[in-house]
């Protein structure tokens, strides 16, 4: 997980970022269009029929359920702090780092 996160501060940067718009690297056919409410639901919706084929007695399922929710809770967390962090990091190129005054 922490090379990720070095990965991911590796990559706040704007030629990266410039890079990933004007020469097309990126996939925008991963881009999922969804509703958030629609992407919840369908995308887990094998784990709750899982769950409910696993665990049929509804207090044990609450619980494997409640230990998962909390481990995808930190997850959540985590990579949000770290979307705000690159995000600072990229304001802070854009105002305050000199760039070169060649054309």
């Amino acid at each position: 997980m922490s090379n990720n996160i070095e990965q991911a501060f590796d990559r706040a940067d704007l030629q990266v970022i410039r890079g990933l718009l004007i020469s097309d690297i990126g996939d925008e056919s991963n881009i999922d269009k969804r509703p958030y409410k629609q992407r919840i639901d369908e995308d887990s919706a094998p784990m709750r029929r899982y769950l409910e084929s696993a665990y049929p007695d509804g207090e044990k399922r609450d619980a494997v359920f409640l230990d998962i929710s909390k481990a995808l809770t930190a997850y959540q967390e985590v990579y949000f702090e770290i979307g705000l962090k690159c995000g600072a990091r990229l304001l802070y190129q854009l105002l305050f780092e000199r760039q070169p005054t060649e054309i």
